[in-house]
């Protein structure tokens, strides 16, 4: 099977691990830039630092970021609760 960019299949989709810059992991789990950013520095999600960079650099893969997400806990484990409502 040929695969070519843009065919609707996400590399994630087809069992193979890529490394994603901040703006694809920030894409891929619905969170702003900065917001990775400041998870990458404060150990969150796991993060990898370019090293040789200028500036601080950093890469993501999807399944690291998987299993970050499935181990952090829900909102409702921490106590907290939404009211669509504001009441």
């Amino acid at each position: 099977m040929s695969w070519q960019a843009g065919e609707g299949l996400a590399f994630w989709e087809l069992g193979v691990t890529a490394w994603l810059t901040a703006r694809e992991a920030a894409q891929y789990l619905r969170v702003a830039h900065r917001t990775v950013l400041e998870w990458a520095k404060t150990g969150r999600i796991p993060a990898h630092r370019l090293s040789g960079a200028a500036r601080v650099t950093w890469r993501f893969r999807a399944d690291e970021l998987d299993g970050a997400m499935m181990g952090a806990p829900s909102a409702a484990e921490n106590g907290e609760s939404f009211n669509a409502t504001g009441k």
